[in-house]
């Protein structure tokens, strides 16, 4: 992180929450093996609620606080051309943080006679 004043604004987001009964899944903390420097490792929060000021306030730091929702009445929100990038809320929202990718993996292994012949 860019100073100390920024780690210690994660650490208390990050603090305060786990106070108000959040748990700290991976993270929470300053790397042990990294004494100089303003690092903290990034982390991942669960049972968090809005009354926590991880979940009403910018962090600015690596850490995600997760919450599930009872009800998602919010639909997809997004402009179109140059007055927006992408969308927001709903279905179409999450599926912006989404990329697919393909994996091969050849479970018989060797050269193929299709190879381009090195």
């Amino acid at each position: 992180m860019i100073g100390e004043s920024y780690r210690a604004r994660v650490e208390e987001h990050v603090a305060d929450a786990v106070a108000q009964g959040a748990r700290i899944l991976v993270g929470g903390r300053r790397p042990p093996d990294k004494e100089r420097g303003f690092f903290y490792e990034p982390t991942v929060l669960v049972d968090v609620d809005h009354s926590m000021r991880v979940m009403r306030e910018e962090t600015f730091g690596p850490t995600i606080p997760i919450m599930p929702l009872t009800d998602n009445y919010a639909g997809p929100f997004g402009g179109m051309k140059m007055s927006g990038l992408g969308r927001e809320l709903g279905e179409e929202g999450v599926e912006e943080f989404w990329q697919t990718e393909h994996v091969h993996w050849d479970i018989e292994g060797g050269v193929k006679e299709y190879w381009y012949p090195y």
